[in-house]
């Protein structure tokens, strides 16, 4: 199975990042791609991903222990969307940089570059330009657990979550 572990993202944030639905649309018109928007509820800030892997009960107890010695994070929505590789429209996400190293640490992987970010919108072909600045509210919030996600690419649902757990410290 395809995992990753992420903290999934409140109502509020949802709701901030819904805003720059419209403008985004408009840019992609613009540009002549076709955008995937990616609905609230499905939104994550992803700490790591660990690909595929048959030792899904040993990643969990290795994310719950992570979660255990580590205090929930503050995280904060940037201010704008961006285009994140070939096709991922973002919003990058301040706070997750501690989190996403104690998880590194638990699950022995290798230190990885980490950029906290919350895909909003995925498209395809490559745009010409980037997004427009389309401002996005600060919104700050503390996650209540760190999931570990199983990805279903082409599945239905596309992710399902394999076990939430909350964060200690």
């Amino acid at each position: 199975m395809r995992l990753f572990v992420a903290v999934p993202v409140p109502p509020s944030v949802d709701d901030a990042l819904d805003g720059s639905e419209r403008e985004l649309r408009a840019w992609a018109r613009s540009e002549r791609v076709r955008l995937a928007w990616v609905p609230a509820g499905a939104r994550h800030v992803t700490l790591r991903f660990l690909g595929d892997r048959t030792d899904g009960d040993d990643v969990v107890d290795a994310v719950e222990r992570a979660a255990d010695a580590t205090a929930a994070p503050t995280l904060t929505l940037g201010d704008h969307p961006r285009l994140l590789g070939a096709s991922a429209v973002v919003v990058q996400v301040a706070g997750a940089e501690a989190a996403a190293a104690a998880v590194s640490r638990a699950l022995r992987a290798a230190s990885a570059r980490f950029e906290g970010h919350v895909t909003v919108a995925r498209v395809r072909p490559r745009p010409a330009s980037p997004p427009p600045h389309v401002p996005v509210p600060a919104v700050a919030w503390v996650p209540e657990s760190v999931d570990v996600i199983e990805s279903r690419p082409g599945g239905a649902p596309r992710y399902r979550t394999v076990a939430s757990l909350p964060w200690g410290g």
